[in-house]
C-alpha cells in the first residue's frame, strides 16, 4: 500500500471506531477489521491507543460518561492484543481501571451518606437510589455495592408506592368531562409517575402496565410539542422554541427514545438556525456554540460547513490584527471568566514568532490564567454544595477545558451532572 505513515494512520483511526461496534464479541479482532494491508500490528495498537486516549478524555474525563467505560476500555484492550508491549495501552488500561474504582467509591459514599440520614427528602432518596444503581452498574459484583442496593430495598418499596398513587390520582383527572388540556396532563403526569416507579423498580408490573396504556396519548402529546417547536423555530423565536423542545426531549426519554430521530432533527434545525443568525450579528462564539450543539444532535453538511466558517472567523477575531491585540483580548476573557476562551488566544499567540519579551507577557498571562481558574473552581464547588448544580456544572466544565487535571475537577463535574440530570429527569 504506497501511503505515508500519517496518511496509513489517519485511515486507521477512522477505521479505529469500528471496535466498538463489535460489543462483546471483540476478543479476537482480525485484519478485516482495518481493511489495510500492511499495517504492522504495532501500528494498529499506536492507532487504537490514540484513539482510546480521545475517547477516555472526552467521555469519561469531561462528560463523566461512566456508562462508557467498558467502551473505551476496549480501546486499549485490543491495543495490547495487537502489541503487548504497548505501554500507553497499558496505562491507559489501569487509568480507565482507577476511574471506575473511583466512581465505584463516591457512588457507595454518597449511598451511604445518605443512608445514614434519619430523616430524607424524596429527592434525598431519589439520589440515595440513584447511587446504589450506580455503584451496581459500576460493579455488579462489588460486595458494598451489592450491600448498598440490598439496604435500599424499603425505600424503593416506599417510593413505588407513592409513584403509584400519584399515578391514579392524574388518571383520575382524565375523565371523558375534563377539557383536552386536563386530560393531556393527566396523561403526561401519570406516565410520568408511572416512569419514576419504573426507575426505581425496574419491571414494576403495575407501572409497566400504565405506561403501555398510556404511550398513544403520550405520543400525541409529544407530536403537538414538536410542532410547537418548529412553529417557533420558522418565527425566530429560538429562546421560547429551546424551552419547548427540553420538555419534549424528557418526554421522548420517557417513551424509551420512540421519536428520537424527530427530536433530534427538531434540535438540528433549532440551533442551526440560531447560529446563522448569530453568526450574521457577527457573534461567532456564540454562533459556534449553537453550530456545535446542531452537529451534536446531528451530522449535518450544513452545520459543517458553518462551523468551519465561524471557527475561521471566530478565530481572526479573538487573536486580532496584532499581537497586542490579541493580548488585549486575552485580558479582556480572563476578567469575564471566559477562561477556554482566554488558554485558545493564548495557545494561538503562541505559535506565532516571538521574541523574549512577548513570551514574557505571554507567561504573565498564563499566570493570571491559573489564579482564575483557582476562583472558578472555588465558586464551582461553593454551587456544588449549594446543590445549585447548573451554575456549578458550567463553573466545572470551564475548568475542565482548560485543564481536566485541575484539583477534583473530574469528580465534581461527574456528580454534578448526575445530580442535576436526576433532578431534570423527576
Amino acid at each position: 500500500m504506497n501511503t505515508t505513515p500519517r496518511a496509513r494512520r489517519a485511515l486507521l483511526l477512522g477505521l479505529s471506531a469500528s471496535v466498538l461496534l463489535l460489543g462483546s464479541g471483540c476478543a479476537s479482532l482480525g485484519d478485516d477489521l482495518f481493511l489495510i494491508k500492511g499495517l504492522s500490528p504495532r501500528e494498529k495498537a499506536e492507532a487504537l491507543v490514540e484513539a482510546g486516549a480521545a475517547a477516555y478524555k472526552v467521555r469519561l474525563v469531561a462528560k463523566g460518561d461512566t456508562g462508557a467505560i467498558e467502551e473505551v476500555a476496549r480501546y486499549f484492550q485490543a491495543a495490547l492484543r495487537y502489541d503487548p508491549a504497548n505501554r500507553e495501552a497499558s496505562r491507559y488500561a489501569l487509568l480507565v481501571e482507577d476511574y471506575r474504582a473511583a466512581r465505584l467509591r463516591a457512588a457507595v459514599k454518597e449511598g451511604n451518606a445518605l443512608l445514614k440520614k434519619q430523616k430524607r427528602s424524596e429527592a434525598e432518596d431519589l439520589a440515595l437510589v440513584a447511587a446504589a444503581r450506580r455503584a451496581v452498574e459500576l460493579d455488579g459484583s462489588d460486595d458494598d455495592a451489592k450491600r448498598l442496593l440490598r439496604d435500599t430495598g424499603p425505600v424503593r418499596e416506599g417510593l413505588v408506592t407513592a409513584f403509584l398513587e400519584r399515578a391514579d390520582a392524574a388518571m383520575a383527572r382524565a375523565t371523558p368531562e375534563a377539557s383536552a388540556a386536563t386530560r393531556e396532563k393527566a396523561y403526561v403526569d401519570a406516565y410520568t409517575a408511572a416512569s419514576k416507579a419504573l426507575y426505581v423498580e425496574p419491571g414494576q408490573p403495575k407501572a409497566y402496565r400504565m405506561q403501555v396504556s398510556l404511550r398513544s396519548e403520550v405520543s400525541d402529546v409529544l407530536k403537538s410539542r414538536l410542532k410547537g417547536v418548529d412553529a417557533l423555530v420558522k418565527k425566530g423565536a429560538f429562546p421560547e422554541a429551546r424551552a419547548q423542545l427540553g420538555p419534549a426531549k424528557d418526554l421522548d426519554a420517557r417513551l424509551s427514545g420512540a421519536f428520537a430521530s424527530d427530536i433530534a432533527s427538531a434540535e438540528y434545525d433549532l440551533y442551526y438556525r440560531w447560529a446563522q443568525k448569530l453568526a450574521a450579528a457577527k457573534d461567532y462564539a456564540g454562533a459556534e456554540e449553537k453550530a456545535d450543539l446542531a452537529l451534536a444532535a446531528k451530522r449535518g453538511s450544513e452545520a459543517q460547513a458553518l462551523k468551519k466558517s465561524l471557527a475561521d472567523r471566530r478565530s481572526q477575531a479573538e487573536l486580532g490584527a496584532s499581537f497586542g491585540a490579541g493580548l488585549a483580548n486575552v485580558d479582556r476573557y480572563i476578567a469575564a471568566r471566559d477562561l477556554p476562551r482566554a488558554q485558545r488566544v493564548l495557545a494561538g499567540l503562541s505559535r506565532q514568532s516571538l521574541d523574549a519579551a512577548k513570551k514574557a507577557q505571554l507567561n504573565e498571562r498564563r499566570d493570571a490564567l491559573r489564579e482564575a481558574l483557582a476562583e472558578v473552581y472555588e465558586r464551582g464547588v461553593r454551587a456544588y454544595k449549594a446543590e445549585s448544580f447548573k451554575e456549578a456544572i458550567a463553573a466545572f466544565e470551564a475548568v475542565v477545558a482548560v485543564d481536566e487535571s485541575y484539583e477534583e475537577v473530574a469528580s465534581y463535574l461527574e456528580k454534578s451532572r448526575a445530580k442535576q440530570k436526576l433532578l431534570d429527569q423527576f
